[in-house]
């Protein structure tokens, strides 16, 4: 198992025990689990349909966790289960219909660690870095970006390699992909609402600023403190790996001190401000209009067929050439 990361004042995800079966006991809000990929999701309804390429109902790949929400800092989420089981092409059919929805809703951090194989789907089960604008859909983690290399990111858990892909594999991932972004323009009227709704109860949502990778390699003594907010030292200094966070619309980052009062960073670098400024936007402003979302879905189609390749016909248009 990848090893939990310690936040908080030491606290972390445990599996624990309970009635009805395994659990993880999680020591933040589970509701971005809740509202984006629960059974019991308000917004599960709009997902209802199959799409257009589709053999079941959308809401099935991505509507299966059950979770409990507690408070702002505690949940519990059942354990669910990988199958061992080779992927097959409704798997790329399911990876573009992840693809397409993360992009739009901006949830991060999906690395592979962060997915289970179900015997016909890819299931989402940690979220808590979500409605970020994000320009291009590799910044889900879905597929490698930046310092997270092909290995690590989840679609490794689809393929050996990108560039071996075969084109029935591409075009079943493009089918899912403008299958789920189509029933959100189609339903943008009636969804925006809901989502907003849902937003106002300001449950705080994950701004990761450095990869982990890069907190563990300072505890061990690497680095230098000057590369460093005195934010992400006071955590560091008690051992944490360091957890910032926003609450929907708002600007501000935050992180915990003790007893769990909330603190304002107090100032950031430009670059880091300006991405920052990019998480947790409240939907109205993350999908304004229908020409918008339009907009950022054939962009990400373009991006996805530079780098899935096309094999001689055009997934985007559909044409060949």
């Amino acid at each position: 198992m990848f090893e939990a990361d310690r936040h908080n004042f030491g606290k972390c995800v445990e599996r624990i025990e309970r009635a009805s079966g395994q659990w993880y006991q999680k020591p933040r809000s589970v509701y971005w689990e809740h509202l984006f990929f629960g059974q019991c999701s308000p917004i599960k309804s709009f997902f209802n349909s199959v799409g257009s390429n589709g053999d079941r109902p959308l809401s099935e790949y991505l509507f299966n966790l059950n979770v409990e929400v507690k408070s702002d800092w505690l949940g519990f989420s059942e354990e669910v289960s990988g199958d061992k089981i080779p992927t097959s092409i409704e798997h790329s059919y399911s990876f573009g219909v992840l693809v397409g929805y993360c992009y739009l809703l901006g949830i991060r951090d999906l690395h592979k660690y962060n997915l289970v194989v179900k015997e016909k789907h890819f299931q989402v089960i940690d979220a808590e870095v979500v409605l970020t604008n994000l320009i291009l859909p590799n910044e889900t983690i879905l597929l490698p970006f930046r310092e997270i290399p092909f290995d690590l990111s989840a679609v490794s858990l689809l393929c050996g390699d990108l560039k071996k892909l075969s084109p029935y594999q591409i075009e079943k991932l493009f089918s899912g992909y403008f299958d789920v972004t189509t029933a959100i323009l189609d339903s943008l009227d009636t969804i925006m609402p809901v989502l907003e709704h849902e937003c106002q109860n300001q449950h705080p949502a994950r701004v990761i600023i450095k990869n982990t990778k890069q907190y563990r390699d300072f505890l061990m003594g690497n680095g230098s403190a000057n590369d460093y907010l005195p934010e992400e030292l006071d955590q560091l200094d008690r051992g944490d790996i360091p957890y910032f966070f926003k609450f929907v619309g708002q600007t501000k980052l935050h992180f915990l001190s003790e007893h769990g009062l909330v603190e304002t960073v107090s100032s950031l670098p430009t670059d880091l401000d300006r991405d920052v400024g990019r998480h947790s936007k409240s939907p109205a402003i993350l999908l304004p209009t229908h020409p918008a979302v339009a907009r950022k879905v054939a962009t990400g189609a373009l991006y996805l067929r530079k780098a899935l390749g096309s094999h001689g016909s055009d997934p985007v248009t559909g044409y060949k050439g």
